[in-house]
C-alpha cells in the first residue's frame, strides 16, 4: 500500500494542474520560361511555411502585412493553413490563409462556394492576375489578398532549387510554443511529468462531465460513451445519437439492424449503390432495405467520411455498433469491469502491476468473429488475405481510457478513498499511448527537437499534452501571444 506521503503528494499533483487553469483559485503566370514551369503550388505552401523567400509584403489595397503566425500546415481538406495569426495594417486578424498560384484560382476550384472556406483571412497568390477582382467567401464576405513575386528575396529558379518538396508537409507545424522555451526546456523530468500528470487528471474529470451531461440515462451511458470511441473524433456525436437512436429496435434480427444503421446514414444513397455495386453482399442489404425499410420515414445521421482509412470506415464501426446493441456480453460489460476493479485493487501497488491489470483488464472484452468484416474493409468486391479484427486491442484501450477511466475516477474521487485513489492512478499511468498526428504536432510544439519529446510515449504524459493544449493552445494556436500558461506556471512555482 501506498504511504500516507505518497498519497498527499497524490492530492497534491491532481491540484497542480487545476490551479493552473484557474489562478483566482490559485494567375497562372506571365512568363513562360523553363524555370517558371518548375514552381508549383507545394513550392508556394512551403514558402508560407518557412517565411524566408520574401519580404515586405502588402495587400491589393496597400496595406503593410506583418505574420504573426503562419498557421498551421493543414494536410486534409479546407484551407492550406489553419489558424493564423496576422496584422494587416493597424488590424489584428486570426484565421486561414489559402495559397494559389494566381488569385483566379480562388474562384477555379469553387472556394468561393465552400463553406469550409468561410474563415479564410488572407488569400495569397504567387503571381499578379492581369486583372485584379475581389474575391469573396460563400458568405459574402471580402477577403485580403496579396502577391509574392513583387516580394521574394531570391529569384524564382534558385526558390525552386532551394526546397526540396519530398521533406514537407513532415514539418508542417507552427513553430514550438513559448513553453517549450521558457519551461519544458528548463524544468526537471520529475516536474514535467508531474505538470502533465497532473493535467491527464484534470482531463478524466472533464471527460466525466462531458460523458454525464450528454448522456442522461445512466443506465446507457456506459455503452453510449463507446458509441462515442467508436466514431472517432469526427463521428462521435452522431455515434452516440444513432445508438440511443437503434437500441430501442435490439431485438430486430442483426442483419436487419445494420441494413437500417447504414440506411439512415446514408449508405444507400446513389453514390455507394455505384461505388459498391459489385459486391454480393452489399446488394444483399440494399434488397432488405427496399423491402422493408423504404417505405418509413427514417430520421438521418451524417457522418464526415473524408480522407478516412479504409480500417476506420464508419460502416465498418457500424458493424461493431450494432454488437453493443445486440451482444449481451458488451451489455454486461459495464458491470464486468467494475467487478473485477473491486476484486483486484488492492493488488496495485506500483506501475508494473498496474499495467497487469490493465491487460487483465482487456481480456474481459467480448471475443467474436465477423465472417464477412474480418475479411473486407468496406464492401470491396475482393476478400483480404489477412484477418481483420472489429475490435482490437487499440480500440479496447482507447474505450478503457475515454470511458471507464473517467467513471471510475469520478466514483473513487466520491468516496474519497485515497488508497484506492493511488491504485487507480497508477493503473492509469500504465495504459499505453495512442500516437496520432495529433501527438507528433504536440511533441513538436511542447518540445521542438528536445528529446523529451520521447516522454509522449507515455500515455498519461500524452493525455496531459492534450489537456493543455485544449485549456490553453487551442486559443492562441498561431502564435502564443496572450496565452497566460507561461506566467502562471512561473507564478505557481514563487
Amino acid at each position: 500500500m501506498a504511504s500516507q506521503y505518497h498519497l498527499k503528494k497524490s492530492c497534491a499533483m491532481t491540484n497542480l494542474y487545476e490551479n493552473l487553469l484557474f489562478p483566482s483559485l490559485r494567375q497562372m503566370m506571365h512568363e513562360k520560361s523553363e524555370s517558371y514551369e518548375s514552381l508549383r503550388e507545394r513550392h508556394v505552401q512551403i514558402m508560407w511555411l518557412e517565411q524566408k523567400f520574401f519580404t515586405l509584403l502588402h495587400t491589393t489595397q496597400g496595406f503593410p502585412i506583418q505574420i504573426l503566425s503562419p498557421g498551421i500546415w493543414n494536410a486534409e481538406a479546407g484551407p492550406d493553413f489553419l489558424k493564423a495569426h496576422i496584422k494587416i495594417g493597424q488590424q489584428e486578424l486570426r484565421g486561414d490563409i489559402e495559397l494559389h498560384l494566381t488569385a483566379r484560382q480562388w474562384e477555379e476550384h469553387k472556394h468561393n462556394r465552400d463553406s469550409r472556406y468561410n474563415q479564410v483571412i488572407l488569400h495569397v497568390a504567387f503571381w499578379e492576375d492581369k486583372q485584379e477582382k475581389e474575391l469573396f467567401t460563400s458568405l459574402g464576405e471580402s477577403i485580403y489578398q496579396c502577391y509574392l513575386e513583387k516580394s521574394l528575396t531570391i529569384p524564382i529558379p534558385k526558390i525552386c532549387q532551394s526546397i526540396d518538396i519530398e521533406l514537407y508537409p513532415y514539418e508542417q507545424f507552427v513553430g514550438s510554443g513559448r513553453c517549450a522555451e521558457e519551461i519544458f526546456q528548463k524544468i526537471s523530468e520529475d516536474d514535467l511529468k508531474t505538470l502533465f500528470t497532473s493535467a491527464s487528471r484534470w482531463r478524466l474529470k472533464q471527460k466525466w462531465a462531458h460523458l454525464n451531461a450528454e448522456i442522461t440515462d445512466p443506465s446507457l451511458r456506459f455503452l453510449t460513451g463507446i458509441a462515442g470511441v467508436l466514431g472517432y473524433k469526427n463521428n462521435t456525436a452522431a455515434f452516440q445519437q444513432l445508438f440511443q437512436w437503434i437500441f430501442p429496435f435490439r431485438q430486430l434480427p442483426k442483419e436487419n439492424l445494420l441494413v437500417l444503421a447504414m440506411g439512415v446514414c446514408g449508405f444507400f444513397n446513389t453514390h455507394f449503390q455505384n461505388l459498391w455495386k459489385d459486391s454480393v453482399y452489399y446488394q444483399q442489404l440494399f434488397h432488405i432495405f427496399l423491402s422493408t425499410f423504404s417505405h418509413l420515414t427514417l430520421p438521418q445521421f451524417k457522418l464526415h467520411l473524408h480522407q478516412i482509412r479504409p480500417f476506420n470506415h464508419p460502416v465498418r464501426r457500424l458493424a461493431l455498433l450494432l454488437e453493443l446493441v445486440c451482444n449481451e456480453s458488451f451489455l454486461t460489460l459495464e458491470h464486468a469491469l467494475n467487478a473485477f476493479w473491486e476484486r483486484s485493487w488492492r493488488e496495485i501497488s506500483n506501475e508494473k502491476e498496474g499495467g497487469l491489470f490493465y491487460k487483465q483488464l482487456m481480456l474481459h472484452f467480448p471475443q467474436f468473429i465477423s465472417t464477412y468484416w474480418s475479411t473486407h474493409y468496406t464492401f470491396e468486391e475482393k476478400a483480404q488475405e489477412n484477418s481483420l479484427s472489429l475490435l482490437g486491442d487499440d480500440l479496447k484501450g482507447k474505450i478503457l481510457l475515454n470511458v471507464f477511466c473517467p467513471a471510475l475516477f469520478h466514483r473513487i474521487s466520491l468516496k474519497e478513498d485515497l488508497e484506492q485513489l493511488s491504485a487507480f492512478h497508477l493503473f492509469y499511468s500504465s495504459i499505453p499511448h495512442f500516437p496520432s498526428r495529433k501527438t507528433r504536432y504536440l511533441i513538436h510544439r511542447f518540445f521542438g527537437n528536445m528529446t523529451r519529446g520521447k516522454c509522449m510515449k507515455q500515455g498519461v504524459i500524452e493525455q496531459g499534452a492534450y489537456q493543455l493544449h485544449r485549456d490553453f493552445c487551442l486559443h492562441y494556436e498561431a502564435s502564443c501571444i496572450g496565452c497566460p500558461f507561461v506566467d502562471r506556471y512561473h507564478a505557481s512555482q514563487k
